[in-house]
């Protein structure tokens, strides 16, 4: 999956993760949680309103069923993808945070994850079991 996503904000994404994370999964608007090496098909699909809370739902159910609770999860996505995940990942007992969240546009978000790994080594066990 992650050869499908070619634009410079999931690539500072997935450096990002790899930079301070264990691994990392790929939220997508048509599959939900994909592992980054799974196989799909390219597709044009945006998230949208009337389908995020069924989206969402789906998304949390495979996390509980992929990644046990032992785990921190970092999201790097838009509000709009993680909006309807983060409540119910936490009443689940995950330890959930959202390092990109006072982040106002990709620009900025892009911005900060350059910042964060070239000038906050010290960082690097933020997402680490």
């Amino acid at each position: 999956a992650q050869s499908m996503y070619t634009g410079n904000y999931f690539a500072m994404q997935k450096k990002y993760a790899n930079t301070f994370g264990d691994d990392f999964y790929i939220l997508s608007a048509k599959y939900g949680l994909l592992n980054k090496n799974d196989v799909i098909e390219p597709y044009e699909h945006k998230l949208k309103p009337s389908e995020s809370k069924e989206w969402a739902k789906k998304v949390v159910a495979d996390i509980a069923a992929n990644i046990s609770t032992d785990n921190d999860i970092a999201i790097l996505c838009g509000k709009v993808y993680r909006k309807d995940i983060v409540a119910p990942l936490k009443e689940l007992g995950y330890n959930v945070s959202i390092p990109l969240e006072d982040c106002k546009g990709m620009g900025y978000a892009i911005q900060k994850m350059i910042t964060d790994i070239n000038d906050n080594p010290s960082l690097n066990n933020v997402f680490k079991n």
